[in-house]
């Protein structure tokens, strides 16, 4: 099992879950907006080997960034989903199952890594926007084994995340 690396937008779909149906993660998250099956199976097995104590070889992970930009956004994305305060609560206290990645020098060195730039169908360029490029580098400063959960096409062309996307 790996880390998964949330992007913002199925971050904000986590956290809808995550105070709705999946009551704080002693439910199941299931397959809904930008959550796949696969995704939602993956959550599920990594909350229950630590409800059971079992070793539990993954976390879910969002860069700190992420929540800045759902705080950011919020008309847009959450209010209407769950509170500001719950939000506040869960950045203050995550689930131990969950890390909220910090800006630090691991993130720095690990931006120098992602493209500015990314080649798309049909030969265009388009600019990687900075947001994507920090959870980009979240994946790379969690290890080579982490997963990448998505929404942003620019983000499933580059071809060193070929293979860590989910």
């Amino acid at each position: 099992m790996s880390d998964i690396i949330l992007d913002t937008q199925i971050l904000a779909d986590f956290l809808a879950q995550f105070f709705d149906t999946a009551q704080r993660g002693h439910a199941h998250f299931t397959k809904r907006d930008t959550i796949t099956k696969e995704l939602a199976r993956r959550i599920n097995k990594i909350v229950r080997w630590h409800d059971e104590g079992l070793v539990v070889l993954g976390k879910v992970v969002a860069s700190a960034f992420a929540f800045v930009e759902i705080a950011r956004k919020w008309s847009d994305t959450s209010s209407e989903r769950f509170t500001i305060e719950q939000l506040a609560s869960f950045i203050e206290q995550p689930p131990e199952w969950f890390i909220i990645e910090p800006v630090d020098e691991n993130l720095i060195l690990a931006l120098s890594d992602v493209p500015a730039d990314v080649l798309m169908e049909y030969g265009k360029v388009r600019s990687l926007e900075w947001a994507d490029a920090v959870h980009i580098a979240t994946a790379f400063g969690r290890g080579n084994n982490s997963l990448l959960a998505v929404t942003d096409r620019e983000m499933r062309q580059i071809d060193i995340m070929q293979g860590r996307l989910i």
